[in-house]
């Protein structure tokens, strides 16, 4: 009886070592994704940031543009005598 407790121990012991072994594999794969996924994320942050730095450079040109045009619009209507808005 001693020797079947005996290979019975050691065959749960293989199967919670193969077990362990899964688990590792399982991790070192859930732990690479999450490393890509991360850099991914960053990657994309870096990407918008850059687009937003863009945008707000166009949307800041754009402003002064309108500004400029909109206060040359209005210093032509006082010279002609026109008070009208010209963005009606």
């Amino acid at each position: 009886m001693d020797t079947h407790d005996d290979v019975r121990v050691e065959e749960k012991i293989r199967e919670l070592e193969k077990r362990i072994s899964q688990l590792r594999a399982g991790r070192r794969i859930l732990m690479n994704l999450l490393e890509q996924s991360t850099q991914e994320k960053m990657r994309q942050i870096v990407r918008l940031e850059k687009e937003n730095q863009i945008l707000r450079k166009q949307n800041r040109r754009y402003a002064a543009q309108l500004l400029l045009l909109k206060t040359g619009i209005k210093n032509e209507n006082l010279n002609t005598g026109d008070v009208s808005d010209p963005f009606v």
